[in-house]
């Protein structure tokens, strides 16, 4: 006999609201035909690429996951892996995984060495995300004190937050990370 109210959204994963008719309509339509998660359809998944891809000017290929999380932990290891490089510079909220999971204050069951291989930056700031590019910005862990080192594989950010982005800040995140041969990644659904 509750009624609960979802202020957020969902974490802003619901953009038609809850109960939509013709979304719950597609959704039963689809399940009663088979399975809609990753792998088992590949034909659907093929199909939704391929118009994804048509529709979107920048993507160039698709990969469904299930969650944002998980989304971001393959982001980011596409990235190592492409670059070769190790450290992660992040604005925003990522997930619960373990590579963004070090940025946090309080990390328990994360390893602290695994701080050095992630830095924040602040979101509509570029001249902190150069502080951050530059070795300016420092933390010190186990007595030893490690700067932004040279092996910046992404920029990872969510390109709208609370607040839309500044004037030329997006454009600027882009243009430093193609400087320093990072991928640039945004993290938005």
């Amino acid at each position: 006999g509750r009624h609960y109210i979802d202020w957020i959204a969902a974490l802003g994963a619901v953009t038609l609201g809850y109960c939509d008719r013709a979304v719950n309509a597609a959704v039963t339509d689809q399940v009663c035909r088979g399975p809609i998660f990753s792998l088992p359809n590949v034909a659907l998944e093929e199909r939704v690429a391929r118009r994804l891809v048509d529709l979107i000017p920048c993507a160039e290929s698709v990969r469904f996951v299930k969650t944002g999380s998980e989304a971001t932990e393959a982001a980011v290891r596409v990235a190592r892996a492409a670059t070769d490089r190790d450290v992660i510079l992040t604005c925003g909220y990522h997930g619960w995984h373990t590579w963004y999971a070090a940025t946090r204050a309080e990390h328990p069951g994360v390893p602290e060495s695994l701080t050095a291989l992630v830095r924040t930056f602040r979101y509509n700031d570029l001249a902190h995300l150069d502080a951050v590019l530059n070795g300016e910005e420092q933390k010190t862990f186990c007595g030893v004190t490690y700067v932004c080192p040279p092996h910046v594989a992404a920029l990872i950010l969510e390109p709208a937050l609370i607040e839309a982005p500044a004037p030329g800040f997006l454009e600027g995140v882009r243009e430093r990370a193609t400087r320093i041969g990072a991928v640039l990644i945004f993290d938005e659904m």
